[in-house]
């Protein structure tokens, strides 16, 4: 898991910074960040001048259905939604497909990168990219490295 910060120029948040917290649990099927690192990790963000604008994982599958976030990433994702934080989630599969979630609100996304490929609009209010050449690709930290994101409202000045 990753948390990415960025700055905000005008509606859209540029994601530049990733922060891997240290983990209290960590197994092949769930990941949970250790309070007090996590906690830091916010802290370091703000010192920095820059927000939390994404939190990334893997999950331990292939294809796109391997992105369907899980009922445990559905409660994250919404605690940090209703605590106020303007992030989306993003999920990998283990073949290079990544989906963008935020459930109260609309988005867009953009995934700038080397051989990144729109696939389509996904269900619940996400968006699905893939990753193309993705046996060049060894680990969660790589697929996240060779990204750039950039989000906004759908809405105009409103804001997410």
């Amino acid at each position: 898991m990753l948390y990415m910060a960025g700055i905000k120029v005008e509606e859209n948040r540029i994601l530049e910074l990733p922060i891997q917290p240290k983990f209290s649990v960590q197994t092949v099927f769930s990941v949970k960040p250790d309070e007090r690192s996590a906690l830091e990790a916010l802290l370091f963000i703000d010192k920095c001048g820059m927000a939390l604008y994404a939190t990334i994982h893997l999950h331990p599958r292939k294809g796109i259905l391997a992105t369907r976030p899980s009922s445990e990433d559905i409660r994250n994702q919404l605690a940090w939604e209703f605590g106020g934080y303007k992030n989306v989630m993003g999920i990998f599969s283990r073949d290079g497909f990544i989906r963008f979630i935020r459930f109260t609100s609309d988005f867009v996304i953009n995934v700038i990168g080397k051989e990144v490929t729109d696939v389509k609009d996904g269900c619940c209010n996400s968006r699905i990219f893939r990753l193309l050449e993705t046996e060049k690709i060894q680990g969660e930290g790589d697929q996240e490295r060779r990204l750039g994101f950039c989000y906004g409202s759908t809405r105009g000045n409103q804001g997410i």
